[in-house]
């Protein structure tokens, strides 16, 4: 049996633990949105495709820094985009790095 074969990638492995976070975390997302658009439609808002891709782009990218302590190219890997992509991002939507000395 080859290496490949033998070590699957997490995101490949059905589990029922996963199968339940997926759909927790899809479920809560529908719940959100559903509040978000009904409010952006109520008041006139445009855009929402790009406001809410913002929206949820800053805190992911955020979060995915911290985790990685603020290492670009771990971060960009987690995230499935290239380093050049992730700095631009970071840059456009004015995103803070720091790396913490302490872990």
């Amino acid at each position: 049996m080859s290496v490949s074969s033998a070590v699957a990638p997490a995101h490949s492995i059905p589990t029922p633990q996963k199968a339940a976070m997926d759909l927790a975390l899809e479920e809560f997302m529908e719940r959100r949105l559903k509040v978000f658009v009904k409010q952006m439609k109520a008041s006139g808002g445009r855009n929402l495709y790009s406001i809410l891709l913002r929206e949820i782009e800053r805190p992911l990218i955020t979060i995915t820094l911290k985790e990685t302590n603020g290492n670009q190219i771990q971060a960009a890997h987690l995230l499935g985009m290239n380093r050049n992509t992730l700095r631009k991002k970071i840059k456009d939507l004015k995103i803070r790095v720091r790396k913490n000395s302490s872990e």
